[in-house]
């Protein structure tokens, strides 16, 4: 069974999902604008790994169950 990190648009889900993660940041007054990329490239690793883990997998599917 194929990961569902394995589909053409994971890529720009992960974009999505870390631009909103950042957003939240932004809501509460974060100063954000000093980010430079390689602290969004960190966070970005950080959801792909977990994304990509195997005990990730097995939350969705007991949570849509």
């Amino acid at each position: 069974m194929a990961s569902w990190t394995d589909i053409p648009e994971y890529e720009k889900i992960l974009k999505h999902i870390v631009e909103e993660f950042l957003a939240e940041f932004e809501l509460y007054d974060y100063e954000t604008e000093n980010w430079n990329r390689d602290v969004k490239k960190e966070i970005r690793k950080h959801f792909d790994k977990f994304f990509k883990d195997p005990e990730f997998g097995k939350l969705i599917s007991k949570a849509t169950d």
